[in-house]
């Protein structure tokens, strides 16, 4: 880390997780998010000295699920999830990159459209009971779109090409071995320098503590085996739960996690090189003493900047 964590956004509501965007030079970033309030936000952030400049307010009329920077450079443009009566997808996802497409469930199957009131066109028709959530895209370029989501206790992902057709089938992304339908947290996805990779918490028996596994693959499939994350020493230990993944400009990743137990919890961070091994320490990003009531609380936006070379 490079420099010290620095407030950027004095108010962030906990149930709407934050999107960031990343320029290709990687000296400017955008960050969506909402607060308590509802109301939908964005920011542009020079990542060298962590100044950062407002350029996006509005209220939301449903309850809001994400707010998306639709790109890093050029003009400010975000897509604020929220459901509204009218909408044809549920549950639906925007994804950096492409203004124009959304991901979501209807007629039955993972579907894509232009809007959420517009027709859908479907992608991968779902069998059985269950309805997909926790719906989540990035764009991997020229190859188009990785879209991952969770349903009945399981992790499945797939890629859409630019044409807005499904590159083959649905992939399965296996988790820690617990019975089908077991809890299991919501996947995050990322793609860096011809790789996508997911992480997720689970764990494979109820008695067992939440970790995060994490797995990846050339773009084009999915990381269909993951590995545990082994937790690294100096944090409060416990379970280790809602990971976050951001892909590096030079092909590492940064993972993010929860980690503690009982009243206190940490936010840490770990860089991971191409092959999702820990390069340098861990540091903490939140400092413990967070109790799950104040977790209900909305939080500050912090933001940091990490070096791209090994």
């Amino acid at each position: 880390m490079t420099k010290e964590a620095a407030k950027v956004g004095a108010k962030a509501s906990k149930d709407v997780p934050l999107e960031i965007a990343t320029s290709a030079s990687g000296e400017r970033a955008r960050i969506g998010f909402a607060t308590e309030a509802g109301v939908a936000e964005g920011m542009t952030v020079d990542v060298g000295s962590l100044e950062s400049t407002p350029e996006f307010s509005t209220s939301a009329k449903g309850k809001v699920r994400a707010v998306v920077p639709l790109a890093a450079e050029g003009n400010a443009g975000y897509a604020v999830n929220a459901d509204e009566p009218g909408d044809k997808l549920q549950g639906w996802r925007s994804t950096t990159g492409d203004p124009s497409i959304v991901f979501g469930v209807a007629e039955g199957a993972i579907s894509v459209a232009s809007k959420p009131g517009d027709s859908t066109t479907v992608l991968w028709p779902l069998e059985g009971d269950g309805v997909p959530d926790a719906i989540r895209a990035v764009s991997a370029g020229t190859s188009g779109q990785v879209v991952v989501f969770r349903r009945n206790g399981q992790i499945f992902g797939g890629t859409v090409g630019p044409d807005r057709k499904a590159r083959g089938d649905l992939a399965r992304v296996t988790g820690a071995g617990a019975p089908a339908g077991s809890p299991i947290g919501a996947p995050a996805v990322a793609v860096s320098k011809g790789a996508v990779a997911v992480a997720f918490a689970d764990r494979a028996r109820s008695s067992d503590p939440w970790g995060i596994r994490i797995g990846s693959a050339p773009i084009g499939s999915l990381p269909t085996q993951t590995s545990s994350f082994a937790i690294p020493s100096g944090g409060p230990g416990g379970a280790a739960i809602a990971p976050a993944l951001a892909g590096l400009a030079d092909g590492r990743w940064l993972l993010v996690w929860t980690e503690g137990g009982g009243g206190d919890h940490d936010v840490r961070a770990q860089t991971l090189d191409a092959e999702l091994r820990p390069t340098g320490a861990a540091f903490t990003v939140r400092t413990k003493g967070a109790t799950r009531d104040r977790a209900r609380w909305p939080s500050r936006v912090v933001a940091g900047s990490w070096r791209t070379s090994r």
